[in-house]
């Protein structure tokens, strides 16, 4: 185990200012924030001024907080004056929280609503904008966009006809978000305009800038422009000391609104530049093979143990009309037990860009199960990751679940939450999920099996609203639980996941199946534009990046079988003889 950093993370260690960190997969990037961190709060002697570590989701922060706690020896969570979460989570508690009425104007305290907090479920009727709230923003301009695909929407979006007036679909959006707004009701989105927009307009920033005077910002390719604006005003008010670390060409959520250029813009425009190239991960084989699907200037230098380990990765076609998912993963196992890999979820991941995919794969069907206003499914998976040991995220969809039951009404927030078993006295509450629970019986047998015992179980027990909210619809009573629940497949000999969910893992040996094609263009048009000269810039190939940058020794892509020969072109030097890759 590495107790301290080596080689570039050294440099990181010791830089203050703006800087920007680029960082290659594997480079160690969570270890050098972490230690990064770790320096500064061991040499910290201010009382109300503290250090943000902040990145742009929960796995992410917790790691970098697991790493402080066993490698560096802080204690945690770290405490005042310091903080470690993420950006929106910062935003939240420093900005919009603290100031948001200056904004809104609402007369209580903003409700944060939607994912990653709450779904948000309010529809009264088929076609009622209302049901919309969490899939719309402000755009730099204060005007209402779209957060998702305008294709979910169930109309073509547009805000002008074309006489210039106002789309009616359009306008009904506004209004709605307007009115809901003036509720109290935000979504993240929401907030972190609403706070650039109170940064822009009150003597706030230099009071975040004070107060937090070095910030570290790690996953920084994912940052939006609304949330750049807000940290380039902090800096234009007197942030003394920013660091952006992160990797452009693992940047995979332009869905969400991250801008990958951003980050690439502060490089230009920052003096400051540490490239981090040293792989402490994967094979220098490896290494080269990604290398081509990377806008770095230079092959990342593998520098671990497995640096010289002797496997080309591979590419493998498959009949894609009448694909046998079964048999190419049985070969990929064989062949990780012919180099000595561990067959488990730990060492060994089979991962796809898509839950489509991953669901062919498993040989499932896509199902619906649900019954409308009904709470079957919100029970069903609680339990289900109870029995998984996901206790904090069990706890969480059910104790929102059951106090909706009993307040016959949707709990659309934190705050509605809190106030309610605040009502009902907190240890009283924890007292009743725990019971809850007990009665619930375990998920290893069918949906329609699983309501009939918890049915019985609850006979006596003093909610009787709680089976009265217990249906699915009879065609499922046989389903199990994982076919419903189970896309990540808690399977002992390998893990079989989606691309998103294993960013910033690692695997002793990884298959990556891929489709045809992507929404949009077909992979293989992206591979000819690169084949033409031009730059990796769409995300449908950072996808690809991220997934074949996560194993240590083994890697394997499997593709269409039509599609195979552009993909050995494009990742096989034609210069070179195949006998120096097999």
């Amino acid at each position: 185990m590495r107790k301290k950093p080596e080689g570039k993370q050294k440099d990181v260690c010791k830089i203050n200012g703006k800087c920007v960190v680029r960082a290659c997969p594997g480079s160690g990037k969570t270890f050098t924030v972490a230690a990064k961190m770790a320096q500064l709060l061991k040499k910290w002697s201010h009382t109300h001024k503290g250090i943000a570590a902040i990145s742009f989701t929960n796995v992410a922060w917790e790691e970098i907080q697991f790493e402080l706690n066993k490698t560096f020896s802080i204690n945690i969570p770290i405490s005042y004056p310091h903080f470690l979460g993420t950006i929106d989570s910062f935003i939240n508690n420093f900005i919009f929280f603290p100031y948001g009425h200056l904004i809104l104007g609402c007369d209580k305290r903003p409700k944060l609503v939607g994912e990653p907090a709450f779904p948000w479920k309010r529809k009264d009727w088929d076609r009622d904008p209302q049901q919309f709230f969490d899939r719309v923003s402000y755009d730099l301009k204060g005007e209402v966009s779209p957060l998702v695909s305008s294709d979910s929407f169930g109309f073509t979006w547009k805000k002008e006809n074309v006489n210039g007036s106002e789309d009616g679909n359009y306008q009904n959006i506004r209004k709605m978000k307007e009115n809901l707004i003036n509720e109290g009701y935000v979504n993240q989105s929401d907030i972190n305009y609403f706070s650039l927009e109170l940064l822009k307009n009150y003597p706030i920033a230099k009071t975040v800038a004070l107060r937090f005077p070095y910030i570290i910002m790690d996953e920084a390719q994912d940052t939006s422009e609304v949330q750049m604006q807000i940290i380039d005003i902090l800096l234009d008010n007197g942030l003394e000391n920013m660091i952006l670390v992160g990797d452009p060409d693992q940047s995979i959520y332009e869905w969400n609104g991250a801008k990958p250029e951003l980050f690439e813009k502060k490089i230009e425009e920052w003096d400051c530049l540490i490239t981090m190239n040293e792989n402490w991960r994967s094979s220098q084989k490896i290494c080269d093979f990604t290398y081509y699907l990377s806008n770095l200037s230079n092959k990342s230098a593998s520098v671990n143990k497995f640096k010289d380990y002797d496997f080309w990765p591979k590419i493998w076609s498959y009949d894609y009309e009448d694909p046998d998912f079964d048999s190419l993963m049985l070969k990929f196992l064989r062949l990780c037990d012919s180099k000595g890999i561990n067959q488990s979820s730990n060492d060994i991941a089979i991962l796809a860009r898509s839950n489509d995919l991953i669901n062919q794969i498993r040989h499932v069907e896509t199902v619906d199960p649900w019954i409308k206003n009904n709470y079957a499914k919100e029970l069903m998976h609680s339990k289900y990751l109870y029995d998984h040991f996901e206790f904090q995220e069990s706890f969480k969809l059910l104790e929102r679940t059951y106090m909706s039951i009993l307040e016959k009404e949707t709990i659309y927030s934190d705050h509605d939450l809190s106030d309610l078993i605040d009502k009902r006295g907190y240890f009283d509450f924890k007292k009743e999920i725990f019971s809850l629970i007990k009665l619930m019986p375990k998920t290893d047998i069918s949906l329609g099996e699983w309501l009939t015992e918890f049915e019985n179980n609850l006979i006596g027990y003093p909610i009787s609203g709680i089976k009265r909210n217990l249906r699915i619809d009879d065609e499922f009573n046989n389903l199990t639980f994982d076919e419903v629940f189970g896309y990540e497949n808690f399977n002992e000999e390998f893990l079989l996941n989606t691309i998103h969910k294993v960013k910033g893992e690692t695997f002793d040996a990884v298959l990556l199946i891929l489709k045809k094609g992507s929404t949009g263009p077909r992979y293989c048009n992206f591979l000819n534009s690169l084949i033409e000269g031009e730059k990796v810039k769409h995300e449908e190939l950072r996808n690809i990046y991220v997934g074949i940058t996560r194993p240590k020794r083994i890697l394997v892509l499997a593709v269409p079988s039509d599609d195979y020969d552009i993909w050995d072109s494009y990742f096989y030097p034609k210069q070179s003889s195949l006998t120096d890759f097999f």
